[in-house]
């Protein structure tokens, strides 16, 4: 039977002899399975992506290969690794598009939402702070709508990061990074070395 392979078929070594060699401490084996199968799992993830995706493609590749590097160890001879790795890159695909989409429905929301209304008939009410909120919600504009919709949700809704690491499936980490860089850029925007 002949072995399938994401790309080019290495003649002199199959995927399982790799995975042997790999599991007898030969650190070589796991660059050789990630140099024949890199092209297919990227083609594969670029196709489930869709256009301008190469970098996401890219992306999801270093996952599986390092999601593949931990499972190794545990491997049963009868997997098969062709299998493993569509399945494993299709799942990837469709997380991220999940949550591209989830991104995407949050900003759409938050931008039919309007900034509180400021009545301009009050004689009491700077217009100050009605200029101010003008600024911040261009500086807010400014930033990807993945930085706006993580920012809007913590500062303006209240949401605490573990919320918005659930709702967006990212790493609490990531979702507090996200606020840092995040307010960084706003005040370089704004012009706040706060």
């Amino acid at each position: 039977m002949k072995q399938r392979s994401f790309g080019r078929q290495d003649p002199r070594e199959t995927d399982l002899a790799l995975i042997a060699r790999f599991k007898r401490g030969e650190a070589r084996a796991f660059d050789l399975i990630v140099d024949k199968h890199w092209p297919g799992v990227t083609r594969l993830a670029a196709r489930r992506l869709g256009p301008d995706s190469a970098a996401e493609a890219e992306d999801v590749a270093s996952e599986v290969f390092s999601a593949l590097h931990g499972e190794l160890p545990r491997w049963r001879a009868e997997a098969s690794l062709y299998t493993w790795l569509f399945k494993t890159t299709a799942n990837r695909c469709a997380s991220r598009a999940q949550s591209r989409s989830r991104r995407r429905r949050i900003s759409e929301r938050l931008a039919t939402q309007s900034a509180p209304a400021v009545d301009e008939g009050r004689p009491d009410e700077p217009l100050r702070l009605q200029e101010e909120s003008r600024r911040v919600q261009a500086a807010l504009r400014k930033l990807s709508e993945r930085r706006r919709a993580v920012t809007v949700m913590h500062y303006c809704h209240g949401a605490p990061p573990a919320e918005i690491a659930s709702v967006l499936n990212v790493s609490v980490s990531t979702i507090r990074g996200t606020l840092q860089k995040s307010l960084k850029l706003l005040r370089g925007i704004l012009g706040r070395g706060e």
